[in-house]
């Protein structure tokens, strides 16, 4: 009899930030597929309020009956995961639910304490979730599946950790079928073409989660992937979603070659560092198809690019930018405020980086706190949050140790509107929109302070002596 799996992506805390789609579930059911599991429903609520969720999860359990739940957790979805695993013991205790993601990988020993999950995938999942479900479709022990936590004896058991998968192209396509209204409505495609990142920022995760390893797949094998969904779905446009697009300049070139040798009639985008980019490979990119490259830049402050261990220069983003406009390729930027040793002096220096740049596209977050990485421990030992907080259902803090929430919006404000760009005007006027309608007992005060600092900018360079 074949096991029921119904895989559920939770409502995010945030769903106005509206995600296309996302590979992870997509990858493991091809996993699933590939194995002989084929008896599987996908619930994707990411985008939708978790009181919309509720009723549907229950009409899923009780209609499709499920063995195991496979649950995707961020740590902007973690509280709905947390719930939904609740409503599945009560609804059918033997029900095994299982979490994986980034934030029950670094999470794990909390979540296995203080909710219904039974068992959280740690790390990469392709091969560890075969492996689990074989298991309870046996009704074997756990204790020997390398990379899982899971309740035991009235703890938490957590087993070896499961080496990284080599060869990447030994894993199936990710099953693109589950979003094919998408696919075809829009035209678009996210791949993925390698796993990792070895450079190991202060405010990010990705180096933790993945190890300081950069793994690719076979040109070949991404370019088969592409072509199937053109065959498929008639896209025409592919986003990579890799961390590091270009960390190896030789495969980047051996793709595009690949792109060009079948004639494949494509645009596509990725993003990737200002330091693993030159003339070659950036000529080939756009004979390729290439049109939009985003950069992380983060800070146009030495001092803060040294402090988050960005490890890049000022003179490395000019340089990487200027490459971009000759070639005539779309350019964004990933900007940050309020990283430890954020200051209006650094803040200057970012505005002054981004009208140097030009920008087409500036995307200015303020620096927010995530469980593994270097910022979350930063923050832990100066006494601003405990593990505590994530069993609460607030979102990711600002980090906001020196400055107050108010003082780094401003700042993300100053930058946004240093831009000049068309596309600089309406991310103002977003801004600005969410900037005053989120503090709504306070409208009148904002609107009074931006129109103010507005007009000190056009005096004297930046004169809002308030922040």
């Amino acid at each position: 009899m074949q096991m029921k799996i119904l895989l559920i992506n939770p409502s995010s805390s945030t769903p106005e930030n509206r995600r296309e789609y996302i590979l992870g579930i997509p990858y493991l059911v091809s996993v699933l597929r590939a194995n002989g599991y084929f008896d599987i429903q996908f619930c994707n609520y990411f985008n939708m309020q978790w009181t919309e969720t509720i009723g549907l999860t229950f009409e899923a359990l009780k209609d499709f009956k499920p063995d195991v739940i496979l649950l995707s957790c961020f740590t902007i979805n973690r509280i709905a995961g947390f719930k939904i695993a609740q409503m599945v013991k009560e609804f059918k205790p033997a029900i095994k639910v299982v979490m994986g993601g980034m934030h029950p990988s670094f999470m794990y020993k909390q979540i296995l304490s203080n909710t219904s999950v039974d068992v959280v995938c740690i790390g990469e999942g392709d091969r560890t979730i075969i492996e689990l479900l074989d298991a309870f479709k046996a009704n074997t022990l756990l204790d020997n599946i390398k990379g899982i936590a899971f309740k035991k004896d009235g703890g938490v058991f957590i087993t070896e950790k499961r080496p990284f998968v080599k060869d990447l192209d030994t894993i199936p396509f990710p099953a693109h079928d589950l979003y094919k209204d998408y696919l075809i409505q829009t035209g678009k495609a996210h791949i993925i073409a390698s796993r990792g990142c070895p450079f190991g920022c202060q405010f990010c995760s990705t180096t933790e989660f993945w190890g300081r390893s950069w793994r690719a797949r076979s040109t070949t094998n991404v370019v088969d992937e592409i072509e199937m969904l053109l065959r498929d779905y008639g896209i025409k446009y592919v986003s990579f979603l890799d961390d590091e697009f270009t960390l190896q300049k030789r495969h980047t070139i051996e793709l595009c070659k690949e792109m060009l040798n079948r004639e494949l009639k494509i645009k596509w985008s990725c993003s990737t560092r200002v330091n693993t980019l030159d003339r070659e490979q950036l000529e080939w990119m756009v004979k390729s198809g290439c049109e939009h490259i985003a950069l992380g830049i983060e800070s146009g402050s030495p001092r803060i690019l040294k402090t988050i261990g960005k490890k890049i220069k000022v003179e490395q983003i000019i340089n990487a930018f200027d490459l971009l406009k000759e070639l005539s390729l779309s350019r964004g930027a990933y900007l940050m405020v309020g990283n430890p040793g954020e200051d209006r002096e650094s803040v200057d220096e970012t505005i002054q980086l981004v009208r140097r740049l030009k920008l087409d596209v500036p995307s200015v977050a303020v620096a927010e706190i995530y469980p593994g990485t270097q910022l979350y421990e930063i923050a832990k030992e100066k006494g601003f949050i405990t593990d505590d907080y994530w069993l609460t259902e607030r979102t990711p803090p600002f980090f906001t140790v020196e400055h107050s929430a108010e003082k780094l919006q401003w700042w993300a404000f100053l930058i946004v509107l240093s831009s000049k760009r068309v596309q600089g005007v309406l991310n103002v006027l977003s801004f600005l929109t969410w900037f005053v309608l989120s503090k709504k007992k306070k409208i009148a005060k904002y609107v009074s302070k931006v129109f103010k600092g507005v007009i000190g900018i056009k005096k004297d360079r930046y004169s809002y002596k308030e922040y």
